[in-house]
């Protein structure tokens, strides 16, 4: 309970989809494939009016909402509407994604509808500890751009490194790459 406001604060994180792009052999995920389903993004939003207008005596106070998959990007549609629902209430919104799906149009439409922040996963930059760590599928190249595409579109960005035995060697280089690509965070 934050004793300033008199009100209890609770942050949000909504799962978009069960479906992803890559095999990430450490992710919770890893059972959605190409086929898992999408939330229900407008049952999503009319509950997040409901608790952010106090509705029920229960409260609280949306501090965030966090969007993550899968992967996130693949329900674009359901990532724009809760971002404006967010928007439209006051509720600050940020998206987890393993970037190799944000384009320029996509960025766009995310900093259109009010995200403010964006987690990119940088668990490594060599190309086969890349592919052994989210399979076959996975672009370094499209993870990069992705990372830079964040960037230039003024996002807040926080770099994501999922430390394990194959990527240890490689924690402060992705660091000094987060940064000096404009990150404004990373995390460990």
């Amino acid at each position: 309970m934050n004793s300033n406001s008199g009100s209890k604060q609770i942050g949000i994180e909504v799962k978009l989809t069960d479906r992803c792009n890559e095999r990430c052999f450490h992710c919770v995920n890893i059972d959605g494939g190409e086929e898992g389903s999408d939330i229900d993004h407008e049952l999503f939003t009319r509950r997040l009016r409901e608790l952010d207008g106090g509705s029920g005596g229960l409260g609280w106070k949306v501090k965030e909402v966090r969007m993550t998959g899968g992967e996130p990007l693949l329900n674009i549609r359901g990532a724009t509407e809760i971002a404006r629902c967010c928007s439209s209430i006051g509720v600050p919104c940020g998206i987890n994604t393993n970037g190799s799906l944000l384009t320029d149009e996509t960025a766009g439409l995310l900093r259109g509808q009010g995200v403010r922040i964006v987690k990119i996963s940088l668990d490594t930059l060599d190309w086969e500890t890349l592919r052994l760590m989210r399979g076959a599928r996975a672009s370094l190249g499209r993870t990069l751009e992705g990372l830079r595409i964040a960037v230039a579109a003024g996002f807040e960005v926080i770099a994501r490194h999922t430390l394990t035995a194959l990527n240890r060697d490689e924690l402060l280089s992705c660091y000094r790459y987060a940064v000096e690509s404009g990150a404004t965070g990373f995390q460990v």
